[in-house]
């Protein structure tokens, strides 16, 4: 009974050392991800307002593709 346990333990600590793993790799590769997108912006010489105009764009097709949703 008692190296029964000891095997669930160690079973539970592999796992958890691998979920830390994959979530350190993750937010690695959303950092470089973040920065690459960065550099590109930076690269092509975007402007905020250039920016706020994408993004006011893209509103507009979510919420048009939102409502088209609906109705089907």
């Amino acid at each position: 009974m008692r190296r029964k346990e000891e095997r669930e333990m160690e079973n539970l600590w592999k796992t958890v050392t691998e979920n830390v793993g994959f979530i350190v790799v993750i937010a690695i590769t959303a950092a470089v991800l973040f920065a690459v997108a960065k550099l590109g912006e930076m690269w092509a010489g975007v402007t905020s307002s250039q920016q706020m105009r994408t993004k006011k764009i893209v509103t507009i097709g979510k919420i048009g593709r939102a409502s088209c949703r609906e109705r089907v």
